[in-house]
């Protein structure tokens, strides 16, 4: 693996992990969510994982209108290719857990650029900074 002599790589279930509460400056997920998507889950480990002003990144299969994954598998898990309105829910769900968008919401696209598993899509990226303690409203 790259860096492996500064990076500690560790597999193992990102929606259950062994890590104390607040350790984590970033967590990354990259390609990630879209097999097995629970988001409650995920937001819950997320915000735990993360110190306050730490940051998720993450990047999934993504198209504005819904492409349909019923009964699709990738890699032994239920896939999902995100829509718009599904990945709305899940920032705004996001806020619930401390977890603020950074930057603004852009949800056009216009080229499908993925063509996979009988699928034509593209990806999304989402940045989400966690709360800092007492600071209230949103930034």
């Amino acid at each position: 693996m790259p860096y492996s002599g500064t990076i500690r790589y560790v597999v193992g279930d990102l929606l259950a992990t062994p890590f104390p509460a607040g350790s984590f400056m970033a967590v990354t997920a990259i390609s990630v969510i879209e097999h097995g998507f629970d988001g409650e889950r995920l937001l819950a480990e997320v915000s735990r994982l993360l110190a306050p002003r730490g940051f998720f990144l993450a990047s999934t299969d993504y198209w504005a209108s819904k492409v349909a994954t019923a009964g699709a598998e990738a890699f032994g898990m239920p896939w999902t290719i995100f829509s718009q309105k599904e990945m709305s829910r899940f920032i705004d769900r996001a806020v619930e857990y401390d977890l603020l968008p950074v930057g603004p919401l852009q949800f056009e696209c216009d080229e499908r650029v993925i063509h996979w598993n009988d699928r034509s899509y593209t990806f999304a990226w989402l940045a989400l900074e966690k709360r800092a303690k007492g600071s209230g409203g949103h930034h």
